[in-house]
Order: C-alpha cells, then sequence, then structure tokens
C-alpha cells in the first residue's frame, strides 16, 4: 500500500505512466489508420469482360448510331461497414495536371460530345436514391451502363462512368467543411467517324492571375478538334503595350493532354520586373516554325481589380496611371493659383 501511495503522489513516475499509457493507444490506434491510408477506399468497381469490352477498368469501342450496347460493371464495399456511392456518366475535362471526369462543365465547346447525353446507368435489382447506391458491408451489386449515341459524330467522345464515395469529413478551424470524396472512374472512349478536316488550336481568355506572390498570365488552350491530342510544343512570349517582354519560356512537347472539343486553362510566369500598364498586349507563339500572335487588352480598371483581389506581387511593376493623374492634377491646381494670384496681384496695383 505504501508503494501505492508513492506511485500516485510521485510526479514524475506518474508522468511516466500517462506517457506509457499515451505510447500504447498510439500503438495500438496507429495500424488502423496507416492500413485505411495504404489500403485507399474499401469501394472497388470492375468491367465484366464482353464482346466490346475487353478491359475490368475502361469501355473502349466504336460505336454505331442509334444503336444500344450494355455493359456490365460491378461494384463491392470490402468493408464491415455500410456506405453509400454516387454513380454518374461524366465528361473527360484537361487540366494542366491531367484529366478530370465531371458531372458537368462549362469548358465544354460543344454539348453533342458530352457522353452523359448517351448514357444510362441501372442497378440491377435497385435503384439509385438520389442518384447513390447503398451497399451493405461486404455486399456487391451489378449495375448496366447502356450507351446509345443518337447524333452522327466525328472524332471521338471522351468520358467516364464516376463512383464516388465520401470517406472523410471535417470542420477546420475556419468553420469551413472539408469533405474527402474517393472516386473510382471507369474510363469511356468512344470512337466515332473520321475526322475529315483539322483545325488549329486557339488561345482565348488573357487574364493576370496571383499564385503564391507570384504573377501569371491565364489563358485558355481551345481544342477545336473532336480528338484526343497534345498541346502545341514551341515557344512563347509576351509584350506589354510598350511592347516590352514581360514573359517568356518554351512550351514542352508531349505534356499537356487536351480533351476533345475542351477548353483547357493553361498559365505561364512572368518575368521579375515585368510592368504591367494599361493597354493592349500580345501573346505570341511560335511552333512547327509558325508564328502566331494573339492581343487582348487591359484596361485601368481590370489592373485595379487584379491589385485588390490580390495584392501587389513583389517581383512585377504595376501602374494604373493614377499617380500619373495625381500629380498632373497638382501641376494644374498650381498652375491655377498662380494665374489667380498674379491676377490679384495686377488688379491691386491698378
Amino acid at each position: 500500500m505504501k508503494t501505492l501511495s508513492k506511485v500516485k503522489t510521485h510526479p514524475f513516475i506518474r508522468v511516466c505512466l500517462i506517457m506509457l499509457i499515451l505510447l500504447l493507444e498510439i500503438g495500438i490506434a496507429g495500424p488502423s489508420v496507416h492500413a485505411a491510408q495504404r489500403n485507399g477506399s474499401a469501394l472497388k468497381v470492375t468491367v465484366q469482360p464482353g464482346e466490346r469490352s475487353t478491359s475490368p477498368t475502361d469501355i473502349r469501342f466504336s460505336p454505331k448510331v442509334n444503336k444500344e450496347y450494355s455493359f456490365m460493371v460491378t461494384v463491392n464495399n470490402t468493408s464491415s461497414k455500410e456506405i453509400n456511392v454516387a454513380v454518374f456518366p461524366s465528361v473527360g475535362i484537361a487540366t494542366s495536371g491531367g484529366i478530370t471526369y465531371v458531372k458537368s462543365t462549362k469548358n465544354l465547346l460543344n454539348d453533342k460530345y458530352a457522353l452523359p447525353k448517351y448514357t444510362k446507368i441501372t442497378p440491377i435489382g435497385d435503384k439509385l436514391r438520389n442518384g447513390a447506391l447503398k451497399l451493405q458491408a461486404k455486399q456487391s451489386k451489378r449495375l448496366r451502363v447502356v450507351i446509345n449515341v443518337t447524333q452522327d459524330l466525328q472524332g471521338e467522345l471522351l468520358g467516364g462512368i464516376n463512383f464516388a464515395q465520401t470517406i472523410g469529413k471535417r470542420v477546420n478551424r475556419r468553420l469551413i467543411n472539408v469533405v474527402k470524396v474517393y472516386q473510382k472512374v471507369v474510363v469511356v472512349r468512344l470512337r466515332m467517324r473520321d475526322l475529315v478536316k483539322r483545325k488549329g488550336l486557339t488561345y482565348a481568355n488573357f487574364k493576370f492571375a496571383n499564385a503564391k506572390g507570384a504573377a501569371l498570365l491565364s489563358y485558355d488552350v481551345l481544342n477545336n478538334n473532336p480528338l484526343i491530342a497534345y498541346a502545341e510544343s514551341g515557344s512563347y512570349q509576351v509584350l506589354n503595350p510598350k511592347g516590352r517582354v514581360i514573359a517568356k519560356g518554351n512550351l514542352e512537347k508531349n505534356k499537356v493532354v487536351l480533351t476533345p472539343v475542351t477548353r483547357t486553362q493553361l498559365n505561364v510566369p512572368l518575368l521579375d520586373g515585368a510592368k504591367l500598364i494599361p493597354g493592349n498586349y500580345k501573346f505570341l507563339v511560335t511552333s512547327n516554325g509558325k508564328h502566331r500572335v494573339y492581343k487582348f487588352t487591359y484596361t485601368k480598371k481590370q489592373l485595379n481589380n487584379f491589385v485588390k483581389k490580390n495584392g501587389k506581387p513583389t517581383h512585377v511593376t504595376i501602374k494604373t496611371g493614377h499617380v500619373r493623374m495625381i500629380i498632373f492634377g497638382v501641376a494644374v491646381l498650381a498652375t491655377l493659383i498662380l494665374v489667380i494670384t498674379g491676377f490679384y496681384v495686377r488688379k491691386k496695383r491698378t
């Protein structure tokens, strides 16, 4: 009993016991957390092999117009808990980091190439509730995916069948909901009629942006062809209204993939010491020996809005003309004062 009383009252021993308990708890809880990170989601999705699809992970074939093609997809919940899985057809959209598959988008240049228009998903012996499928622990279900392209199209369509599971939700210090979603996509690539005539890429929607204190020129690359292609390689320059180079560099070959008939936002960094002023800018691209010039305008208001939204980046100079206007105004005011004073003095002498 004396020993116990010493354990209870001795501060050093009490701290050691607490640390030991904490270490034991961490040791017990640690493997399950790491296992979840290593194993990822409990959601498993496979495509049943058939005449039109030989891969368990995607669907690729050349469909005929107004003909239905059916595919069976199995969704398996390998966990010991019930899960809800959102199921929907999607459109493949290119980004600077790869291809993402989204339910809807404004980046598609021609909505005839939206896969969801031609896709129907039906669970076997069940139904989707608010677009979601409920799976009990260790349960698997089958879904029928029917694709029927009703338009006579050239080129190809790119999209997917998405299975999205929310596996984590928390509120951060700023009281913003942070939702972690695991998504499995069965990629769907449909090859239609051969493209008769190809069009060149175009550039549009130029605007200055700020990323982590660095000023950039953001722009859209428009893939006007219904084909998967790479963004252009070559060199570029950006000239400000005074003709000074504010950005230059190389566009890497076979780096950025462009999805069919979509716009993709890219950006280039501005040079240190670049001066941004109101007026007409030029974006020059040289690719395969061809030179092209794209012009865009930035007004005082747009530059002011850029500064209000992002602050002034440290490595560039932004001049909106306000300082000149103030100096001009002060000069005019001083001149008026001198004229009035001179007139008053002359009048007083007479």
